[in-house]
C-alpha cells in the first residue's frame, strides 16, 4: 500500500509539471497577443514536445500503478483522473502555441477592436487554467463551482470577438488573412476554456467523489 500511494505521489508531481507547463504556454500565447515574440515562439515549441514527452510518461506510471496495484476507491479516482488531465493539458498547451503562431503573424488586424476583445478572452482562459492549477495542489474544489459562469463570459467573448472580426473584414477585404487568423486564434482560447472545465470537473469528481455532468 504504502509504495502503491508512493508511485501515486510520483505520477501527481509529473501531473503538477505538465499543468504548469501547458499553464505557461497559455501565458505566453497571451502575452503575443501584445507584442510579436518568435523566440518566444520557438521556445513554446520546445515546450509542446517537452508536454508531450510528460504525457507518454505519465501514461505509462499510470498503467503499471493499475495493473500491478489494482487501486480502490479514492486512489482509483486519483489514478484515473490524471490519465484523462493529461490529455487536457497536452490539448491546452498546444493551443497555446498555435495561438501564439498565428498572433506574431497578424499585422494590420491587431489594431481592430476583434483582437482587443482577444486580449480579454486569453486573459480569462489563463485565469481559468489556473484556477485548475490552484486546485489541484490545493485538493480546495470550491471556486471551481464557478468555472460555469466563467465558461459562459468566455463564450460571450468569443462570439463578440467572431462578430467584430467578420465586420472587420467585410471593411478591409485586404485583410482576410488577418481576420480568418483572429477568428482561429480566439476559437483555440475558448477551446482551452472548455479544457479547464473539464479538468475542473474530472477534480471535483477526484476529491468527493461527485459528477458533475458538464459546466
Amino acid at each position: 500500500m504504502k509504495r502503491m500511494r508512493k508511485e501515486i505521489d510520483e505520477i501527481a508531481a509529473l501531473e503538477m509539471e505538465m499543468g504548469d507547463l501547458a499553464l505557461s504556454m497559455l501565458e505566453k500565447a497571451v502575452e503575443t497577443l501584445d507584442k510579436e515574440d518568435t523566440v518566444l515562439v520557438n521556445e513554446m515549441k520546445e515546450a509542446h514536445i517537452k508536454i508531450q514527452k510528460l504525457d507518454e510518461t505519465i501514461e505509462s506510471k499510470v498503467f503499471r500503478v493499475l495493473m500491478i496495484y489494482q487501486p480502490m476507491a479514492a486512489d482509483m479516482r486519483a489514478v484515473a483522473t490524471m490519465l484523462k488531465m493529461t490529455t487536457y493539458f497536452e490539448r491546452i498547451g498546444k493551443y497555446g502555441y498555435n495561438i501564439a503562431k498565428y498572433s506574431v503573424n497578424i499585422k494590420d488586424g491587431k489594431a481592430s477592436s476583434a483582437f482587443k476583445g482577444m486580449t480579454e478572452m486569453g486573459k480569462l482562459a489563463v485565469d481559468m487554467v489556473k484556477g485548475v492549477m490552484d486546485s489541484f495542489k490545493s485538493r480546495d474544489i470550491a471556486k471551481l463551482k464557478q468555472y460555469s459562469a466563467m465558461e459562459n463570459k468566455l463564450d460571450s467573448l468569443r462570439k463578440k470577438v467572431l462578430g467584430e472580426t467578420i465586420a472587420f473584414m467585410k471593411d478591409h477585404p485586404d485583410r482576410v488573412d488577418d481576420g480568418s487568423m483572429i477568428i482561429s486564434a480566439s476559437r483555440y482560447l475558448e477551446r482551452a476554456g472548455d479544457y479547464a472545465c473539464k479538468l475542473a470537473e474530472k477534480l471535483i469528481f477526484m476529491v468527493s467523489g461527485e459528477r458533475i455532468e458538464r459546466y
